[in-house]
């Protein structure tokens, strides 16, 4: 939600718009004893406008990013896995149509809940490597690699977008990567870019593009 709404005015108005609406919802359904349709059909109209926009924006943008991530990643290492990104959509709609009723049909249990059960505000997606979830199977160091791919390429997207260099800002990312990783990270980044980077180990050397190196011992800084 932050890197699209910092992009596309459409998808930030359209979400807020959404969360407006829901707080709205969820406000009567608590104070209802029954579900009452005209009063709910007002906001629910507003959220079907809104989640269809979410929605194809977040899928859009997420098969977008799988790509730069699979590609980032294996440069990042020797691994042989190719990472995917799985979107989930709470309700998987394509039309205003189908939202709206799908929220009618729900009333009755959502007053029971005192809340608006469905919807993208319950969206999630998912690392995946060699078909299963990268948060259940995965190493300490893959889904530090899986989530500095996933940064990285947001960077990228930013730029093509914005055309715009961002500045890369790493607080000791690098710490659950081997050796090849954390060089291959390294070499990822841009010569064009401007990078702050906090570690205990200093990245390597680059005569066409040195470091400017603080160094912090004992309380003390020094250049």
């Amino acid at each position: 939600d932050l890197m699209l709404s910092s992009m596309d005015t459409g998808y930030l108005h359209a979400l807020r718009r959404y969360y407006g609406a829901l707080r709205e919802r969820n406000s009567l359904l608590k104070s209802m004893k029954s579900a009452d349709s005209a009063q709910l059909g007002g906001f629910e109209r507003t959220l079907a406008d809104s989640a269809v926009v979410l929605v194809e924006s977040r899928r859009r943008v997420i098969v977008r990013l799988c790509e730069d991530v699979a590609g980032i990643y294996g440069k990042m290492s020797d691994r042989q896995e190719v990472p995917t990104i799985r979107y989930h959509p709470n309700l998987d709609v394509g039309t205003e149509e189908e939202y709206r009723a799908i929220l009618s049909e729900l009333r009755e249990s959502d007053c029971a809940l005192h809340t608006t059960g469905r919807g993208p505000h319950r969206d999630d997606f998912e690392f995946v490597l060699k078909g299963k979830s990268a948060r259940r199977f995965a190493s300490e160091g893959q889904q530090r690699s899986l989530v500095i791919a996933l940064r990285s390429a947001q960077a990228a997207w930013f730029r093509e977008v914005s055309g715009v260099m961002p500045v890369i800002l790493t607080d000791d990312v690098l710490g659950e990567l081997d050796t090849a990783s954390r060089r291959g990270f390294w070499n990822l980044l841009s010569r064009n870019c401007q990078v702050f980077a906090t570690g205990t180990v200093a990245p390597p050397t680059d005569p066409d593009c040195p470091w400017n190196i603080l160094e912090i011992k004992a309380g003390s800084l020094s250049c």
